[in-house]
């Protein structure tokens, strides 16, 4: 199993940040792993809005359907994406904090079938990512209202 975790902090309030986050379409925007990504359907988000996510990676660019599967407005969401492969979840927390918010991102990647042999290089991997994402979302925290 691959696992990131990560604190940072954002000098927005937590109901702006947390709608920053929600809107997983801006994605592409802080996280460098991410060719693009646009939510499918119609607004507003929450629990079962779907967000198609291309990622780049050394072999070819994958898409991936993720799903919000929890919503508590302002505070928690997870988002999940499943293949045959692997299985994604991003639980992001965002706490109120008397100026601007804390964020806690927590991502774990479960690889499927025969490719749980390469969990260890994996995680590696995921380390570095996961870092670089955290750096663009934490300067993308400092661009919203």
């Amino acid at each position: 199993m691959a696992h990131f975790t990560t604190t940072l902090s954002s000098p927005a309030s937590a109901q702006s940040t947390f709608d920053y986050i929600a809107d997983f379409s801006n994605v592409a925007d802080w996280d460098p792993t991410v060719r693009s990504s646009a939510q499918v359907g119609r607004k507003p988000i929450g629990v079962g809005s779907r967000f198609k996510v291309t990622m780049d990676t050394p072999v070819r660019p994958f898409v991936f359907d993720y799903e919000i599967i929890l919503y508590e407005p302002n505070h928690l969401i997870t988002f999940r994406a499943e293949t045959e492969t692997l299985r994604s979840l991003d639980t992001i927390q965002v706490e109120k904090q008397s100026r601007g918010c804390r964020v806690h991102y927590d991502a774990d990647l479960r690889l499927r079938r025969g490719l749980y042999l390469f969990d260890f290089a994996a995680h590696i991997a995921f380390q570095f990512s996961g870092r670089s994402s955290a750096r663009g979302l934490e300067l993308a925290l400092r661009k919203i209202e």
